[in-house]
This record gives C-alpha cells, sequence and structure tokens, in this order.
C-alpha cells in the first residue's frame, strides 16, 4: 500500500496528491537550477500542473498516478 497525502500547491493553490517516497515528483526531471529556484520561493510542494512549468516537462509525460485526491486521505 502506497501511503499518499492531499496537499494544496503553494503556487497555484491546487489540491493534488503526494505520494510521499513514491511520489510522481520523484520522476520529474528537476535540475539543480530548478530545485534552487523552487525552494527559494516555496517552503512545500508543488502540483503536477506548476512542476510541468517550472520544468519545461510536458505534464502528460509525467506519471499522475498521485495527482488525484484521494478523500480518504484528508489532513
Amino acid at each position: 500500500m502506497k501511503r499518499r497525502i492531499l496537499k494544496r500547491c503553494e503556487r497555484c493553490q491546487r489540491e493534488f496528491v503526494c505520494g510521499l517516497f513514491g511520489c510522481w515528483c520523484s520522476r520529474m526531471d528537476v535540475t539543480d537550477t530548478h530545485y534552487s529556484n523552487i525552494v527559494a520561493h516555496y517552503h512545500d510542494c508543488l502540483c503536477p500542473s506548476c512542476l510541468s512549468q517550472i520544468t519545461g516537462k510536458p505534464q502528460n509525460e509525467i506519471d499522475t498516478h498521485f495527482s488525484q485526491p484521494d478523500p480518504s486521505n484528508r489532513q
């Protein structure tokens, strides 16, 4: 069983699901420059759409299995 947490994107305020250690974002090509920019402006995760915009990788190439909220895991 993979644990999932409902989060709100700091950039656009949309809800999305973080898959923790098995999350979709671990498969994103985030360069050191991207990462530095993200941590300079945000304190928590970004949604698939915003991370896609920042990295320049089309969202349809991201495995967003975890991107849909799971109401049973609200915190």
